[in-house]
């Protein structure tokens, strides 16, 4: 099985791959990112900006880390409407394709259906509007590994 990495060269997570792959002594393919165009994935940031922002359980927990910081309920609003962004995006990138990011199954669409079903939290789901999006989360659904 090749290891390929979706990388950006100045963003800080892929460079700790980059890094531990270095460790390891792990062969790997890359694939750049262009997270200035936003070829990213931006659903999990907009979810927790409208968790964070809104939850009564999160209250002066808009931020992680251990200082507390207030919610701001602008910044749950524009969540939502990320999160409504997100799937829209989401929806018109899966036409014509079974798969994310590649011909196959890959951390991409695992990191998609993680997203799409985090949203929950958010009370923002998938609906008719988004049949691509719909038929690619089903598919997801039949692969074993999705009931952990």
């Amino acid at each position: 099985m090749t290891i390929i990495l979706y990388d950006c060269a100045t963003a800080p997570s892929p460079r700790r791959a980059r890094i531990l792959l270095a460790e390891k002594g792990l062969a790997h393919e890359t694939v750049q990112v262009d997270l200035r165009n936003g070829e990213q994935l931006g659903g999990l940031p907009a979810i927790a900006e409208a968790m964070r922002n809104s939850a009564p359980a999160m209250a002066n927990r808009a931020l992680p880390g251990p200082v507390d910081y207030l919610q701001i309920p602008e910044l749950a609003r524009r969540g939502l409407a990320r999160v409504q962004q997100f799937f829209t995006m989401l929806n018109e990138h899966l036409v014509g394709r079974d798969f994310i990011a590649a011909d196959r199954f890959s951390i991409a669409d695992i990191t998609a259906v993680v997203a799409v079903d985090f949203a929950r939290v958010v009370k923002v789901k998938p609906g008719e509007m988004h049949p691509h999006l719909l038929r690619w989360r089903a598919a997801m659904g039949q692969r074993e590994a999705m009931a952990l």
